[in-house]
């Protein structure tokens, strides 16, 4: 019979041991001090929950992904709320996943960098037939799968020195970003609608041909309209297209159009939206319109893409 109360006693210590050891971990706060403002103030917020442990793990899924609160009015349009199946879990928006046509043919849709930076969409079936989404049709690939860009410009002169070894680095603290830009410019400080924009021009190209920006603005749930409406608000745009890329590891958009040729490319936009802020890295080609394959061996375009691989975000 003692031994019998002895063992009950050593497993009732040892359960009360595992459960407050469970209990101390749950109740353990992570480090915030890592994340931007805006999720370190939801994160305070979870002091007060019930399940800290759930609500944490809420704001950490939202600044993972740069997701925002739900609004009252709801998500906007290309948007629907989500939020961690626990109790005191915020709700945030995040893009609707649409089902492609390629998806629901069995195939697996990927992105594909091309030679010059560009991220396309293909689509792989089963049986391992490649194409582009827009040469997928009827639930098979039509034609025969061959890279949309070939820039042997750009392969030649992966082994080169790195040219932008020598230019300035303009640092931004207000805003958290640096870029380094070409020793021959300087930068001049213009006006946004919402906070800052710095242009970068030289004297030995006065006409601006080859005329470069970084703006920052307040940031909206979607980039693609936002986009869209900036630019029709201030040019009278055409043959714009939009695709998604990706700088200093941070989901971006690309964006190319034309104010003056419709059938040509003038202006090329990279959007990063970052810590609630827009980030506009601009090139705009005054007085001078290509074909899209002819702007992407000018080298106006070469510069752009070198500014744009020192671009980082600093906080």
């Amino acid at each position: 019979m003692k031994k019998i109360f002895i063992v009950s006693a050593m497993i009732i210590l040892i359960l009360a041991i595992i459960i407050g050891v469970v209990y101390f971990y749950m109740n353990q706060k992570p480090d915030i001090s890592g994340l931007p403002d805006y999720y370190k103030n939801l994160a305070k917020e979870c002091e007060s929950k019930q399940s800290y442990s759930c609500c944490i793990a809420s704001v950490n899924s939202m600044a993972a992904r740069n997701y925002q609160l739900t609004p009252e009015t709801g998500c906007p349009e290309g948007y629907q709320p989500n939020g961690l199946e626990c109790i005191d879990s915020f709700s945030w928006c995040q893009p609707i996943q649409k089902v492609s046509e390629c998806e629901k043919s069995g195939g697996k849709e990927n992105n594909l960098t091309e030679c010059n930076g560009e991220i396309n969409k293909i689509c792989t079936l089963p049986n391992g037939e490649t194409c582009y989404l827009e040469n997928f049709r009827n639930g098979r690939c039509e034609g025969i799968f061959t890279p949309k860009v070939v820039c042997d410009k750009y392969q030649s002169n992966l082994n080169e020195p790195d040219e932008t070894a020598n230019w300035k680095t303009y640092r931004n603290e207000k805003y958290g970003f640096e870029v380094k830009y070409p020793k021959e410019y300087s930068i001049q400080l213009g006006e946004e609608v919402n906070l800052g924009c710095f242009f970068f021009t030289t004297e030995t190209d006065p006409y601006y041909r080859f005329n470069y920006s970084i703006c920052v603005s307040d940031a909206q749930f979607n980039i693609e309209k936002q986009t869209r409406e900036k630019i029709l608000s201030v040019e009278s745009p055409c043959n714009i297209t939009f695709k998604s890329t990706r700088i200093n590891n941070t989901d971006a958009l690309r964006v190319s159009y034309s104010r003056w040729d419709c059938s040509k490319k003038d202006s090329l936009w990279t959007q990063i939206k970052y810590n609630n802020n827009l980030y506009s890295i601009k090139w705009f080609m005054n007085y001078s319109v290509f074909s899209e394959d002819e702007m992407f061996k000018t080298d106006g375009y070469e510069k752009y893409n070198q500014i744009l691989s020192t671009f980082k975000f600093t906080k």
